[in-house]
């Protein structure tokens, strides 16, 4: 027999080593798929272990937990490894979601707030069929079929008392009153009706020189563009030759009504934007399908802040891309994530999921980069103004009262509105606060129209800009000087 050398032995004996391993790894597969080689564990090992976990919890915890709470809450524990518009909606949250993208629902018809702990109506709308019962703003539900609901310790308890209150067009419900005047209480029994909230407000002309048309759009609901051509056709009947389109804090809503608006601006077959995404079907292209309805003469001007985000985002960029209209204000949110929304189960519960990113038709992405506890960056996303005007904190205040009266007067139709703020006076000294106020955004934006010249506010600590020529503004706006906000990032700046 041949002895081995040294080096020999050391060769065998790895050898020998690098076989027993192996055969190791062949077991630990065999009883652990994906162990080894680094392959991570499938799917379905992944959903076991969830259920084990699951089960585990049902059996060994000091109570009894609710099934349906554990399922629900380890989707949330999902969505929220994900990013922060990534959601997930159990059966009464989306039934909220539906009426607030809806702008509609059955119930009493009336604004309600929490005052000092009570279900207090603020004001009443023109389909609410409490009308004509004596009840009015400030006066408290305290019942709702027959069961007390003072006092409300939170807001969560408050939106627990508004979902017994609605419920479909029709069916009645019984709600106790007690009158803020006098301290009566009474019930009433009442058929619940469709009450069909409206996202347009402040429809008026601004100026007879410039005979400037304003809407407001505080959201972008599915009735939002049905509301938004009747403010145009009142606007139009009034004589109006130019048009400002406040956006201002408006943080989104539904993709197609965005689409649809910005339709009304533009040629036929012009790109509005554009989606992209990983699966299959997320690259859409959205393009404008009929000849625009707002006449080229009729300039446009949209006022947008750092709380104008996704749709207002997805009509700005197509507006400013397309050199339909200007923008005056800062710089928007940069939210340009397209939301999938996903019926789970029955449908009760749905998903709203972050599927893609929206696009301008210059090609820029909407969306802003997320530092490392997902707050979007500045100057990352957005879409920048053409005039930058920032509102200081007191400007700011009085804007805010300003669209406070101007809401609660288009919901309640002229009839008294309740305001915490002054029981005595209602709205009385917020009007007079407000009284003789000018918002300067509002104000820049009728310089421009007047062909005045004008400058951009710049705000300490943003740099200077360049004077620019306003030869090259869109159709209908005259040529003046300006001063704009230098923004290097912008292609065509």
């Amino acid at each position: 027999m041949k002895l081995l050398t040294s080096p020999e032995r050391k060769m065998v004996l790895f050898g020998a080593m690098a076989f027993a391993f192996s055969g190791f790894l062949c077991l630990l597969s065999l009883l652990h798929p994906g162990a080894w080689a680094g392959t991570a564990p499938s799917r379905s090992e992944h959903l076991d272990l969830l259920e084990e976990a699951f089960q585990a919890i049902r059996d060994n915890y000091v109570t009894v937990p609710d099934d349906e709470e554990l399922v629900y809450d380890a989707i949330r524990g999902m969505m929220n490894r994900l990013d922060l518009y990534s959601t997930f909606y159990d059966t009464r949250e989306a039934t909220r979601f539906t009426e607030e993208t809806e702008g509609a629902y059955g119930g009493l018809g009336v604004g309600i707030i929490r005052y000092e702990d009570a279900l207090t109506v603020q004001y009443l709308f023109d389909e609410s069929p409490l009308l004509g019962s004596s009840v009015e703003g400030g006066d408290r539900i305290i019942s709702v079929n027959g069961e007390s609901i003072f006092p409300l310790a939170s807001e969560g308890a408050m939106q627990d008392v508004v979902e017994q209150i609605r419920g479909p067009e029709g069916t009645r419900v019984t709600v106790g009153i007690e009158t803020r005047a006098t301290g009566e209480k009474k019930e009433l029994e009442v058929d619940r009706v469709g009450v069909d909230t409206t996202s347009v407000h402040g429809v008026r002309l601004l100026s007879e020189d410039s005979l400037a048309g304003y809407i407001w759009l505080e959201s972008f609901q599915n009735n939002s563009t049905e509301d938004f051509d009747e403010a145009i056709e009142k606007l139009t009947s009034l004589g109006m030759k130019a048009l400002i389109l406040d956006l201002r804090q408006n943080t989104g809503g539904v993709l197609r009504v965005a689409v649809d608006l910005a339709d009304r601006f533009l040629d036929e077959n012009l790109l509005i934007t554009e989606t992209k995404g990983r699966t299959a079907g997320s690259d859409r292209q959205f393009r404008s399908r009929e000849p625009a309805s707002i006449s080229a003469d009729i300039p446009v001007v949209l006022l947008v802040d750092s709380r104008s985000a996704s749709a207002s985002e997805i009509v700005s960029g197509a507006i400013k891309d397309h050199r339909r209209g200007l923008l005056i204000g800062t710089r928007t949110f940069g939210k340009g994530l397209v939301q999938s929304v996903l019926p789970l189960g029955s449908g009760d519960a749905i998903l709203k999921v972050t599927s893609g990113r929206y696009f301008t038709p210059g090609g820029r992405c909407i969306q802003s980069q997320m530092d490392e506890k997902g707050r979007p960056i500045q100057e990352t996303g957005g879409i920048s103004p053409d005039f930058y005007v920032e509102l200081t904190s007191e400007e700011f205040l009085l804007t805010e009262k300003v669209r406070f009266l101007t809401r609660m007067e288009s919901h309640a139709g002229g009839r008294e509105i309740f305001a915490p703020e002054d029981i005595d006076g209602g709205v009385s000294s917020i009007r007079k606060e407000v009284e003789g106020f000018i918002d300067p955004q509002i104000a820049l934006a009728l310089d421009i129209l007047l062909g005045k010249e004008v400058h951009s506010r710049i705000p300490a600590g943003v740099e200077e800009s360049k004077t620019a020529s306003a030869a090259s503004a869109p159709t209908g706006l005259p040529a003046t000087e300006v001063e704009q906000k230098k923004d290097e990032k912008e292609e065509g700046s």
